[in-house]
């Protein structure tokens, strides 16, 4: 099966799956999704089998870790980056700069089935300078940057959990 196919399959699954179970709420209405208003959100309850991420090239370790996701609670507010509700003072005032310098650096880390998405709607640059711009959760960031470079759903819930759980 090609890498395509094997996208393809987990994406309908990943659909399938997230009509069937509840979606879980990120953080409050307070904090600004993104700077375009998109109605759909990450899903950190999103699920994809242990043999497509294996297929993909995760480790044993990163399987577990993609489907058992814990959000590190990154969020820019206001022009603020916080953790867990804790301003950040060493972190580039409005911007997510430093999380666009984290992806950069973890890159060749990422699964070839990543890049090779992310590759195959926009360049790496593209994708990232897209990040760099929106507030809100970081990872309602990087999700409508795929969304905005024209993946499914299922593919930008894939690319975003594996991007977060390798930042």
């Amino acid at each position: 099966m090609t890498l395509k196919k094997n996208i393809i399959l987990f994406c309908a699954l990943g659909l399938l799956a997230s009509a069937v179970s509840p979606t879980a709420i990120v953080f409050a209405d307070s904090i600004t999704n993104s700077e375009q208003r998109n109605d759909e959100q990450f899903d950190p309850d999103f699920q994809i089998n242990g043999s497509i991420l294996e297929e993909n090239g995760f480790t044993s370790k990163e399987i577990e870790a993609f489907n058992n996701y814990e959000s590190p609670g990154i969020y820019l507010e206001n022009g603020k980056a916080f953790i867990n509700g804790v301003e950040q003072l060493d972190m580039q005032r409005g911007k997510f700069t430093w999380a666009v310098k984290a992806i950069r650096k973890v890159w060749n880390k990422l699964p070839a089935g990543v890049r090779n998405t992310i590759s195959g709607y926009v360049g790496i640059n593209g994708f990232l300078n897209l990040i760099e711009h929106y507030t809100g959760t970081l990872e309602n960031a990087i999700f409508n940057a795929c969304k905005k470079v024209g993946m499914p759903t299922g593919v930008a819930n894939f690319v975003t959990k594996t991007i977060m759980l390798f930042i």
